[in-house]
């Protein structure tokens, strides 16, 4: 009897229904539904601590949906991208101070020996000023916008097959 009893309540518990999350991602559409029968309100939604969403309330019983755009749109595409560089240079000078050594340069190589330039295709996401430099000093100061490309022509002496250029952003 006791056996019957212990098999009908884990059956009748594993009926019970689990409520679903209430924040669902559907492509590029957050829902975030309010299923309690109180009113959230000053409601901010943040994605990893930086981007984020904001409703004055959620009412009870009802869904608030937002395009995961607007996450961006919050706080700007260009800040995004002069808080990605400005965090990938700092990376960078961290790293370089604790292992004590110099920054990367492109090296670019070719098999060509009889090749005396190539193209560089430089495009950046931050706007401003840029140097590009070999040991023999600047070879092209480009001013560009987000996104603008701009082609170098690279030298290289005759029967040089190694050289490093440096890009600088002033």
């Amino acid at each position: 009897m006791a056996s019957w009893c212990l098999a009908l309540a884990l059956a009748a518990a594993g009926c019970a229904k689990i409520p679903a999350d209430p924040m669902q991602l559907d492509g590029g559409l957050l829902t975030v539904d309010n299923t309690t029968s109180d009113e959230w309100q000053r409601v901010e939604i943040w994605l990893n601590y930086y981007y984020r969403v904001t409703a004055t309330s959620i009412p009870p019983h009802t869904r608030m949906q937002t395009p995961l755009d607007a996450f961006m749109a919050g706080f700007g595409w260009a800040n995004v991208r002069r808080h990605n560089h400005e965090l990938a240079v700092w990376a960078q000078q961290m790293l370089c101070e604790h292992f004590g050594v110099e920054p990367l340069s492109p090296t670019v190589e070719t098999a060509n020996a009889a090749s005396h330039s190539t193209p560089l295709h430089f495009s950046t996401s931050i706007a401003g000023t840029y140097n590009v430099s070999d040991d023999s000093g600047t070879l092209a100061t480009l001013v560009l916008q987000s996104g603008q490309e701009a082609v170098v022509s690279l030298p290289f002496a005759a029967g040089g097959v190694t050289k490093t250029f440096s890009i600088v952003k002033q």
